[in-house]
């Protein structure tokens, strides 16, 4: 999915909740926000947030195996 369609959806379903509408403000901020998460994560942050049935975008929490796995890296460059 690409970011325009995901933040389309998710004005969508910010109105379908009948939540409070979002500022010019508030909408640069997050989408800054968003950009500096980088593209994949922005686009899970918002399907996260349609899923869960939040009000606010998060910032997705990183994959355990992924963390491991950097880790591991981590500790072969460090002689471990």
């Amino acid at each position: 999915m690409e970011f325009k369609g995901a933040w389309t959806e998710y004005i969508s379903y910010r109105r379908e909740r009948r939540l409070s509408r979002l500022t010019p403000r508030t909408i640069n901020r997050q989408l800054r926000q968003l950009e500096a998460w980088g593209h994949d994560a922005a686009i899970q942050s918002i399907e996260t947030t349609i899923t869960k049935g939040w009000q606010g975008l998060f910032e997705p929490k990183p994959d355990p195996q992924t963390q491991k796995r950097k880790l591991t890296d981590a500790d072969h460059a460090a002689g471990f």
